[in-house]
């Protein structure tokens, strides 16, 4: 054999077991709907959206990687971790109704505002400036 040929096949050999192997997801997935709390110390989380994902991370770094099955598609469908906090209802402000809060009255179109002046009334018990404390005479030695 020639040294052609089996450069020529060696190369062959290379390129196709070169050729894909991948161990990723067939789907761009990237992450939780939502992440857990901080405090969340669970080794698998659920997002709302019912996907499941497993803690991983290195050097306390969390990272939630997709689960899938061995299809290597990503397993979904489930009940949320935290099904109870997923409001199933849209919460619906009421509408706000003003409160009549007491004052004087308005005066009819036409008439006269009331005046301040008029509503004032003297104080009924007379204010006397307090007295001053006297010093005793220091005497020098």
């Amino acid at each position: 054999m020639s040294h052609t040929r089996i450069i020529v096949l060696s190369a062959a050999l290379m390129l196709s077991h070169a050729v894909g192997v991948q161990a990723q997801t067939s789907g761009p997935v990237s992450g939780p709907a939502e992440l857990p709390p901080s405090s969340y110390t669970g080794s698998q989380y659920i997002d709302s959206e019912g996907c499941v994902f497993i803690r991983g991370g290195i050097d306390g770094t969390t990272t939630w990687v997709p689960r899938v099955n061995r299809d290597r598609t990503q397993i979904c469908d489930q009940t949320p971790t935290f099904a109870d906090a997923v409001a199933t209802t849209p919460i619906v402000p009421t509408a706000i109704t003003p409160v009549a809060r007491p004052g004087p009255s308005q005066p009819a179109l036409g008439e006269p505002m009331p005046t301040v002046a008029s509503t004032l009334t003297e104080p009924s018990v007379a204010v006397t400036p307090a007295a001053t404390p006297t010093r005793a005479p220091t005497v020098a030695t």
